[in-house]
């Protein structure tokens, strides 16, 4: 595991359409799949056999247009003694809860955005219902309410059974007037980019990675407020990565993409080179995610953009595929750009036959200044059961804060929460975040394959169906200056490094790279591919650590001084083996693409 790239992509941002997925190199190579078949045996993760109805009836609410809570009068008795109408009474429910997936082109099998549709399709729409399956809604309100909450009250439940009880009359359209803002339509995106032909997914690997150069180009920097993946083929996609390249790594992505005859090019866990960032993903149940008004995700001009798509074919014959990429704009420059802060524990080991396997791991903030979270985004696979997000408090005079509670985890429903918008959460320097995720490796939590139940097997950190993830994003603001961001890739790394008393320590790297987030993703991948080319054995004790404080070290951290407190022996001696290497520059080959050298 010491050559795999993924502990230190933790760096990557993302403003996710709903997750973003990270992967990791099960083989420990840092290298793209190779030809085994990587699903070992286990069914799509997004379609399992047992998991076929909740998929038919899959909502993906337009989160731009639903993003009002439910009312505050929702716990008020709605029935009355006259007859009840659909313009009146049922329509507000229904296009609130169900309108967003449920119309021409939607996720739903059927529709219900309209009077005639909604009768024809009451019966099972309302099985689903009292059923608790619809509409879909993973987190418990008890920790905190959403943006586009797709909850429905018992009340709402009881005006539906008595509408139809008293004959589903229509009323008067003049009676409904729809909320604004709240169309049920996503707008027309100002840039439609298309991969450069159909793939058809491999017939011998079952789990298949591949990337495709988008093409569309940036001549000038430009501001995404919001991002849709449309998959092509959601039976077969996994999941899909929407990655930017910077323009120092365009060229690159773009030779990978000619040296390969085929539509796009193999890859696996990132766009086949370390330095990139993610501007939106898709993943059984994503819904499309717009920026805060004043807020976007900055696109440096001369960027590319790269679509990752992980296929599984084992319930679905291979055939063609051609996924696009719809992005929103504004031509005014953003005083806050949205990004991510990812916080992952990749070193957990879920033991066969265990059915409430517990793990935790918490990050200190230790930057200088707020993160300021205004959504959150888990993301496991199918042994979850449950996932929790905290912040807890350095100041014991301030209340700790659940920022995601999710008690029953269904991998077929994820997405980004965002919160309210007079509920923004502010991690101070000092506080921690907790991420807890919980697992069922129980004999009877096992997928059915050919009939037959899987045997437990030991499970950890990885990117195949069969493998785990413990996955979390705070989508954070941070501020944005565009003279500032001009500047070319790892300028305030040149500075910081010039003032250090010892430029060639290990401690100066490490915290003048967080200054800038996306010089750090570069360079301290650079320094994790030296260190584990030439001091393999001193990293591998120092890795848990190092992941840790690298993520309280996001968007500018003292990653030195955790690294001294938290592990003061492996950090030595890594630094120890390391240095003779960067003074030799040696290291130099790792950090080509950072405008940097060691």
């Amino acid at each position: 595991m010491l050559a795999q790239r993924t502990p230190l992509s933790l760096f990557t941002g993302l403003v996710t359409a709903g997750l973003l997925l990270v992967g990791c190199d099960p083989e420990g190579s840092g290298s793209s799949q190779g030809s085994e078949d990587m699903s070992a045996g286990l069914p799509d993760a997004g379609s399992p056999p047992d998991a076929s109805m909740a998929r038919d009836m899959a909502t993906a609410l337009d989160m731009r247009g639903m993003t009002t809570p439910p009312s505050a009068d929702m716990g008020a008795d709605m029935t009355r003694a006259a007859p009840l109408t659909y313009w009146a009474d049922i329509k507000p429910i229904i296009h609130r809860t169900c309108e967003g997936c449920h119309v021409a082109g939607g996720a739903g099998p059927y529709e219900l955005n309209s009077y005639a549709s909604l009768k024809d399709h009451i019966d099972i729409a309302m099985m689903s219902i009292q059923r608790g399956d619809m509409p879909p809604w993973s987190p418990d309100p008890e920790c905190r309410h959403y943006q586009g909450e797709r909850l429905i009250s018992a009340q709402e439940v009881s005006a539906l059974e008595q509408w139809i009880e008293q004959g589903m009359e229509e009323g008067q359209a003049s009676d409904w007037e729809e909320p604004e803002g709240q169309g049920s339509a996503l707008p027309a995106p100002d840039i439609i980019s298309l991969q450069n032909g159909p793939y058809t997914p491999s017939a011998t690997r079952t789990d298949d990675y591949h990337c495709f150069l988008m093409d569309v180009t940036f001549e000038q920097d430009t501001y995404i407020t919001g991002t849709n993946v449309l998959p092509g083929n959601d039976q077969i996609v996994h999941h899909a990565n929407l990655f930017l390249i910077n323009p120092t790594n365009a060229p690159r992505v773009v030779e990978l993409q000619d040296r390969d005859p085929d539509a796009g090019y193999s890859c696996f866990g990132d766009a086949g080179i370390s330095q990139t960032s993610i501007v939106g993903a898709w993943v059984p149940g994503a819904t499309p995610i717009f920026t805060p008004e004043d807020t976007a995700i900055v696109i440096p001009k001369g960027s590319r953009l790269v679509l990752q798509s992980h296929y599984n074919t084992l319930y679905t014959p291979p055939a063609p595929i051609s996924s696009e990429v719809h992005l929103y704009t504004t031509s005014t420059p953003p005083s806050k750009r949205a990004r991510a802060l990812p916080l992952a524990n990749l070193t957990f080991d879920v033991p066969a036959g265990e059915k409430e396997s517990e793990h935790a791991i918490t990050v200190t903030n230790s930057s200088s200044h707020d993160w300021v979270v205004i959504g959150t985004a888990p993301h496991l696979h199918l042994l979850a059961s449950k996932v929790k997000v905290e912040v807890l408090r350095k100041d014991d005079e301030l209340a700790d804060e659940c920022l995601v509670d999710i008690p029953d985890w269904d991998f077929n429903w994820q997405q980004e929460y965002r919160f309210r918008d007079d509920e923004w959460v502010s991690v101070r320097p000092g506080d921690k975040v907790r991420l807890t995720c919980t697992f069922d490796n129980s004999p009877e939590n096992q997928p059915i394959v050919d009939g037959q139940r899987l045997p437990p097997e030991d499970v950890s950190w990885g990117g195949k169906t069969n493998d785990e993830m413990c996955l979390n994003f705070l989508v954070v603001l941070q501020d944005y200056d565009p003279a500032a961001a001009s500047a070319p890739l790892c300028s305030p790394f040149k500075t910081c490094r010039s003032e250090c008393e010892d430029p060639y320590s290990v401690a100066c790297i490490f915290n003048c790279a967080t200054i800038e987030q996306d010089c750090g993703e570069c360079l301290i991948f650079g320094a994790q591919d030296c260190a584990s080319r030439y001091c393999r054995s001193t990293l591998r004790p120092a890795i848990p650590c190092l992941l840790t404080c690298a993520q309280g070290a996001q968007a500018g951290g003292d990653l030195d001084a955790c690294l001294t407190q938290e592990c003061p022996q492996e950090y030595e001696e890594l630094e120890t083996c390391l240095r003779p290497y960067i003074e030799q520059g040696l290291c130099n080959q790792y950090t080509e693409e950072c405008n940097v050298e060691f």
